[in-house]
């Protein structure tokens, strides 16, 4: 806009009000740009609400087809309190025996009792502690036990021992050493040495030494009467894709029963998530089609032809053909598409009873219907989807041509705006000189008047 200007003085024009006029039906175009912008800016926004469902419905196609939920397993364990088991993806359906013949344990070691305040050894006074082959040293000369708690455990070095006191009765204390990890490789092993180098023993610096109060031990199990030994409770690589979980040890000669099964529940939910997804793009293409003014729109018609495509194309060479089969089916509802206009609109429902059956009586084959690689529900969806959600798919190509648009826009308009500025600059200059103008035509004429008024035969008397 041009700067600032006042009404006509010497005309009494109202120039303001008529240049403003003018400018406003010239801007009439870049108006009707900016509405149009605006609009490219709006399906912008619908279509990243499309763009958002069918991703949530590509991730939910790719757990079913990529075998994701038919991976999942349940594990039960005949007696939890002995022993539990959790399966992983990387586990198989079957039955094991495990007995577990011993639990692991860590090493723990204590000090006699000795008074809070007395200080141990003499200065320079060291002790050095190997776990699985690591050795640190600390200085516990002329220490008190807490002092030397304190001293292991903050030894920048230590990475196996774990020092605590128990505080007793007349200000008596001992000090209490606990491998950090079970196993017999994490027993701890010490050795003394005065100020000198010198070896000395624990008695020379804790009265009455050290003594074992639990042996460090490895565990042990049966796994279908095959020996697994190993450091800790928690057993991960006995068998794939089990953790087998130590509480207690067995009776002698008992083994507890584990049963690894598919788990069916998992199955289902994912399945019912998908349905959950693929209708929630059926909602948002709905939206946008009779709520957001898009009906008709090429881009929304595609997309929702392509998937309905795909779930209406039967599998091929598998047990089922459809997933009508395995209680997927269409379901046809009232809905109010807009307020008062109720229109018909086709979802997917899950029959969870006819879905739970199939998957009793033939896992494999409600797998391979979503999961095969050619004929899968899931696995032909996500392809599509990738296509759709691509970079050269149709929704990044509806968004840089709606981008496009608005760059067009954005240049044209300012091309108008450069054009404008100077239009009114100019009508405010061509005004200020009527203006003027008009000023020294007044001023004329008055002097004109004032002149005639003035000649003698003006003055004569009658």
């Amino acid at each position: 806009m041009a700067g600032i200007s006042v009404s006509g003085i010497g005309s009494g024009l109202d120039i303001e009000a008529i240049v403003t006029g003018i400018m406003n039906a010239e801007r009439i175009p870049v108006d009707n740009l900016a509405a149009e912008k605006k609009q490219y800016e709006a399906e912008i926004t619908s279509f990243g609400k499309l763009t958002s469902s069918l991703d949530t419905l590509r991730a939910a196609s790719r757990e079913l087809g990529a075998l994701g939920a038919f991976r999942m397993y349940s594990a039960t364990s005949s007696d939890e309190d002995v022993v539990s088991v959790t399966a992983g993806s990387g586990a198989s359906a079957g039955d094991y025996a495990i007995e577990v013949v011993n639990l692991a344990e860590r090493h723990k070691l204590e000090t006699a009792a000795i008074n809070k305040d007395t200080k141990l050894g003499d200065a320079g006074d060291t002790m050095s502690m190997t776990v699985d082959g690591t050795t640190f040293t600390v200085e516990v000369g002329d220490k008190t036990l807490a002092e030397i708690r304190d001293a292991i455990n903050s030894a920048n070095d230590n990475s196996g021992v774990q020092a605590s006191i128990i505080n007793g009765d007349n200000d008596e204390q001992k000090l209490i050493l606990t491998a950090k990890q079970s196993g017999t490789d994490n027993a701890i092993s010490f050795s003394y040495a005065d100020s000198g180098g010198t070896s000395i023993n624990d008695t020379d610096i804790f009265t009455g030494g050290i003594t074992q109060m639990n042996a460090a031990e490895d565990a042990q199990i049966k796994v279908d009467g095959v020996t697994v030994t190993r450091a800790s409770n928690t057993i991960g690589d006995a068998v794939d894709g089990l953790t087998i979980t130590l509480k207690a040890e067995s009776t002698p000669g008992v083994a507890e029963d584990i049963a690894i099964t598919t788990d069916q529940s998992a199955v289902a939910t994912a399945v019912q998530s998908f349905v959950t997804s693929y209708n929630g793009v059926l909602n948002t293409i709905s939206d946008l089609r009779f709520k957001e003014g898009m009906y008709g729109d090429r881009t929304l018609n595609s997309a929702e032809s392509q998937l309905r495509s795909i779930l209406n194309s039967p599998a091929t060479g598998l047990s089922y053909d459809y997933l009508s089969e395995i209680g997927v089916s269409v379901d046809i509802k009232d809905v109010e598409v807009t307020e008062g206009v109720v229109a018909k609109q086709s979802y997917l429902k899950v029959d969870t009873t006819k879905l739970n059956e199939a998957l009793s009586n033939n896992y494999d084959g409600v797998k391979s219907l979503f999961t095969d690689s050619s004929s899968g529900y899931a696995t032909r969806l996500t392809t599509k989807l990738n296509d759709l959600l691509g970079l050269n798919g149709l929704m990044a190509n509806r968004k840089s041509g709606l981008e496009s648009e608005i760059g067009r826009i954005d240049d044209r308009t300012a091309i108008l705006e450069r054009r404008l500025d100077q239009q009114e600059e100019r009508l405010r200059k061509q005004y200020a000189t009527l203006d003027t103008l008009v000023f020294r035509f007044k001023s004329l004429g008055e002097s004109l008047t004032q002149q005639l008024a003035n000649l003698p035969f003006n003055n004569q008397q009658d």
